[in-house]
């Protein structure tokens, strides 16, 4: 490793999850590149994750450990920001892998390429049951592709996040930029901070292979208001397109802003007029979807025939 190479800041906030971190850090541990610091954010585990990290510590210094009290995985990630000292910042979800070669690839396409913002790849998908063993038929390699136009970059981050929170190597300075995550949303943090991460205009650039390994699983979660979470991202979103990011909005996004103030402002039959035309140009795609659109914001006082359609689940 040269010298002159600079230093990532590896950040893993982590809630009781011992039982993966494990196999996360040492999937740091075994980074080819070795210039690195790792930042865990315990955000007031009662498990075996303090004892296990600090026996980390004591093997190798670039591990640091913070512990806080349970103030949300938001603001782990800003905390492990706050003491970061890294020119790159590499998120890593305490669940989840890296590649062996991820930081070495990612750098060296930094280190030729260096008006790049974020160096991006394909993800792979694994699943396990409440064992915690791999069910090997179930892995998937997403592939990942971010539009290189600005304005269909922007449309593309507003249906859904565009890639998952371990998949980039980002420079500092646009982290930065963008003043971190927000702490009041409780779920789809990542997708707000892509959101704004693009609106910046950060240049994104993709490399080969698929260098993250995303765990899916039902263990341990926390209880959260996806609804609210929603609707506090999109109005957030709403908030930083000022008049020119608005050209960038095509008619599905148009309308679920309008029909969503609609409701807001009282206005009833102008809410279901572009809730309807909302639904011709993108039905929701998902039943999560489809509950927050009619029972959330269209038809927040719904009869009850309506509460059971927006409740079903598939």
């Amino acid at each position: 490793m040269k010298s002159d190479s600079p230093l990532v800041s590896i950040i893993v906030p982590t809630y009781n999850y011992g039982s993966f971190l494990n196999e996360s850090l040492l999937s740091v541990k075994l980074q080819t590149y070795s210039n690195w610091e790792c930042i865990v954010v315990d955000d007031g585990s009662t498990d075996s994750t303090k004892s296990f990290v600090e026996s980390l510590m004591d093997e190798d210094k670039r591990f640091v450990y913070i512990f806080q009290n349970q103030l949300g995985v938001s603001s782990a990630r800003n905390t492990g920001l706050k003491y970061a000292k890294g020119k790159f910042i590499q998120f890593l979800d305490a669940d989840d892998l890296l590649d062996a070669d991820k930081l070495g690839r990612n750098i060296a396409h930094f280190v030729e390429n260096p008006r790049t913002d974020l160096v991006y790849s394909d993800e792979m998908e694994f699943h396990v049951n409440q064992n915690n063993e791999i069910l090997h038929d179930k892995s998937t390699r997403r592939e990942i592709t971010i539009p290189m136009e600005y304005k269909e970059r922007v449309e593309k981050v507003l249906a859904a996040t565009i890639f998952g929170m371990d998949n980039p190597l980002i420079r500092r300075g646009v982290v930065d930029k963008v003043v971190g995550f927000d702490t009041d949303i409780d779920t789809g943090q990542d997708w707000l901070f892509w959101f704004k991460v693009v609106l910046a205009g950060a240049k994104f650039e993709k490399i080969d292979g698929a260098l993250v390994r995303i765990r899916v699983h039902n263990i341990n979660k926390k209880r959260r208001n996806y609804v609210r979470s929603q609707r506090l991202i999109r109005s957030r979103m709403a908030l930083q397109l000022n008049q020119d990011g608005l050209l960038y909005l095509n008619d599905k996004y148009k309308y679920w802003f309008i029909t969503r103030e609609a409701r807001r402002l009282g206005h009833d039959s102008i809410a279901v007029w572009y809730g309807f035309k909302y639904f011709i140009f993108a039905f929701p795609k998902t039943m999560s979807d489809f509950k927050i659109f009619i029972g959330d914001i269209l038809f927040p006082r719904t009869t009850a025939w309506l509460k059971k359609i927006a409740t079903y689940k598939s």
